[in-house]
């Protein structure tokens, strides 16, 4: 498949993933804070629960309030969100490093410009020739921000998001109510969702291939 498909998959199948999932964890968490049902819900659809040690005998109260914290210190510093956060839980979760779920929970509340770690994620990035040690959010997230501001990624991005706001699969889910152009085109244009977008291209390059049955089912006809 060519780069310019890998781009519109991707953001086709984010704003899959934002209607369907993704925008209830968000608003939830902007109109009561973190809790841990919506919490749970998400590290558990993300595959990022099984990263907290020990979870089903903790629970998810030791993130919730060090999340809470990160939100009262309105530190806007990703990098410095991120490890303040993992750092206030690794000893409760058996000293293990808890980045994924960390950076997918405070991307829920702030969205960009944190950026997620994901070990697929992370093997596109090293597919794309960067390189840095696992589970250092410092050195991935330099890493990450650098390929996302490269002016060749920003017009693959913004190439992608222009054709979604025009395509069959946007003018069907405004057909059928989901939501409508105004939106999606709001959406399209945002840095928060240009963040998700890269994020579902790296995935692709990594360890997580396309089958072609979604591939149709995204693209359709337009591709």
């Amino acid at each position: 498949m060519r780069d310019e498909q890998q781009y519109r998959y991707a953001a086709s199948h984010y704003l899959h993933v934002w209607l369907t999932f993704d925008r209830e964890i968000h608003d939830s968490f902007v109109m009561h804070g973190p809790t841990e049902v919506p919490l749970g819900n998400l590290l558990t659809r993300y595959y990022a629960i099984r990263t907290l040690r020990g979870v089903k005998t903790i629970g998810l109260t030791p993130i919730v309030r060090a999340l809470k914290s990160a939100i009262a210190s309105r530190t806007i510093d990703p990098v410095a969100l991120v490890n303040d956060v993992n750092q206030r839980i690794y000893s409760v979760y058996a000293d293990r490093n808890c980045i994924s779920a960390v950076s997918k929970a405070l991307w829920m509340i702030f969205r960009h410009p944190i950026a997620i770690y994901d070990n697929r994620a992370s093997d596109g990035l090293r597919a794309m020739g960067r390189h840095f040690k696992h589970g250092d959010y410092s050195i991935f997230y330099e890493s990450w921000n650098n390929y996302f501001n490269q002016q060749s990624t920003k017009e693959k991005i913004s190439l992608a998001c222009e054709w979604l706001v025009q395509s069959s699969f946007a003018a069907n889910l405004e057909r059928h109510g989901v939501a409508n152009s105004e939106e999606i085109r709001l959406w399209a244009d945002s840095d928060w969702f240009r963040n998700r977008v890269l994020d579902f291209r790296l995935m692709q390059a990594g360890t997580d291939p396309l089958h072609p049955a979604d591939v149709a089912l995204f693209l359709g006809p337009d591709a």
